[in-house]
């Protein structure tokens, strides 16, 4: 198609609704020019461009597309360069925003679920059978595999063996809606052997995923009775998941998607606050995975329907209102470091400010308030003359 023509068809296309030669010029021009009808065809035939086509007489069809079927196709195309999986592009389509048939993308959001595929078995025995040849194939392609790998990654924080399959297998039994019993046996209370020793299931679970590296969440409660609610209530379960997300209304779906963007916030709120380390920065990266990012939004309408909404809720809040001035803390810490270079290294980084205000004690706080106040005190002709300069950064 020459230049000329090109301009000549999308010199029209302020119509309401574009032919199949208009699209594919409009795609061409705007970043893939070696888009073809046929691969239009095969985007249509999966779903992900939505067309509309029209029977008039004498026999032959007519399709027509809205106009923002031309941004998305291009989405369609970009997202297909980053992995070459149409359950995946679904995903990331309606993500972003654009219109996926609701059927459709509840078919590949489970489709993309780790072993979603798998058979649930009828009775206890065979489920539990189930799980442990799981966790067997979980490990084995971990550790068979050349290069490194997010699961092995995660394992090598275990130094024993044992200790490595008894946290796959945990999982797995919770996939398969085994129960679990998480109460603490609390024999390192008894024996000084044990001490420090990981003999509690809801400690291997907690060391796995780096829970105990947020203690913020753990106050005030045993993360065993966590794990034990997560587990008489099925939340991680196969089953569950399955039947919540094919009975879930189209506005359920939109609620989760609002949610799923709190997962990333969670990340960052977390880094700032120093908690990003080992295996954490590994979740934030497997987060972006399309199969994670199923299983995650799958969970949000599990705890939606499990009565969980407020606590996502609350977390949302909290995070909306922290993170502003978290940020707003870290940019003036940086700007006194340029400036002040006196005051800036008697003012803690924020990974250790919440640390000390997490975990430490009323004691050590007070001394700590009590010295910055020390410093202001001695630089309060140069500080005042910072916040002349840098407004944006006193409290309204």
């Amino acid at each position: 198609m020459t230049p000329g023509a090109v301009r000549c068809i999308l010199g029209d296309m302020e119509d309401a609704e574009w032919t199949e030669q208009q699209l594919i010029a409009f795609v061409k021009h705007n970043g893939d020019p070696t888009f073809t009808a046929r691969k239009l065809k095969r985007y249509r035939s999966e779903k992900v461009v939505q067309v509309r086509v029209e029977h008039p007489g004498f026999g032959g069809t007519v399709s027509t597309y809205v106009p923002q079927m031309g941004q998305q196709t291009l989405a369609v195309c970009r997202l297909l360069k980053q992995k070459n999986n149409y359950h995946a592009v679904r995903l990331r389509l309606w993500l972003e925003g654009y219109p996926i048939e609701v059927g459709i993308l509840k078919e590949s959001l489970w489709h993309l679920i780790p072993f979603s595929s798998w058979q649930i078995p009828s009775t206890a025995q065979q489920r539990q059978a189930a799980a442990h040849t799981l966790t067997r194939r979980v490990l084995n392609e971990a550790w068979a595999a050349v290069r490194s790998n997010f699961v092995r990654n995660v394992l090598q924080q275990f130094d024993r063996e044992g200790d490595q399959r008894w946290f796959v297998n945990l999982q797995t039994q919770l996939l398969y809606g085994i129960p679990i019993d998480f109460t603490r046996t609390l024999l390192d209370e008894h024996d000084p052997a044990l001490r420090h020793e990981l003999e509690e299931p809801a400690d291997i679970l907690a060391h796995g995923l780096q829970v105990q590296q947020i203690r913020f969440i753990r106050e005030g409660e045993d993360i065993a009775k966590a794990w034990q609610r997560l587990a008489d209530e099925h939340l991680l379960s196969w089953t569950r998941m399955r039947t919540v997300l094919f009975a879930t209304a189209e506005e359920e779906l939109e609620l989760a998607r609002t949610r799923l963007e709190t997962i990333e916030q969670l990340f960052e709120t977390l880094d700032l606050m120093g908690y990003m380390r080992g295996p954490l920065r590994l979740y934030r990266k497997i987060f972006l995975v399309p199969a994670m990012q199923a299983l995650l939004f799958t969970s949000l309408l599990v705890l939606e329907q499990s009565n969980y909404g407020s606590n996502i809720e609350m977390i949302r809040a909290t995070i909306r209102a922290h993170v502003p001035l978290m940020k707003r803390f870290q940019d003036m810490r940086d700007a006194l470091q340029e400036e002040l270079p006196l005051v800036a290294k008697e003012l803690l980084p924020l990974s250790r400010l919440s640390t000390l205000f997490t975990q430490g004690s009323q004691q050590d706080q007070d001394t700590y308030i009590e010295h910055i106040q020390e410093v202001y005190r001695q630089h309060k002709d140069d500080l005042d003359a910072f916040w002349q300069r840098h407004p944006q950064w006193i409290e309204p």
